[in-house]
């Protein structure tokens, strides 16, 4: 599947990487990326605040269309 970003880019993944539940993949993105196990030390939801907050403060480019498409229609 393909999905776009903000900054124009297109990327491919998937359909595993879409419809996977939300614990599973973060225990995937851990098992390749070992330094983010100390950012996951601290309980529920720090990972992904992490990734969430500097995404969107330093690389908003790289935010998908449909996560700021959703947020814009519950606003």
């Amino acid at each position: 599947l393909e999905y776009n970003v903000q900054g124009g880019y297109k990327f491919e993944a998937t359909n595993e990487y879409f419809s996977i539940q939300g614990h599973l993949l973060e225990d995937k993105i851990k098992n390749k990326w070992h330094k983010l196990y100390s950012i996951a030390n601290g309980g529920d939801n720090k990972l992904k605040n992490y990734v969430l907050d500097t995404v969107c403060k330093d690389y908003p480019q790289f935010l998908s269309v449909d996560f700021i498409e959703l947020f814009e229609r519950i606003k």
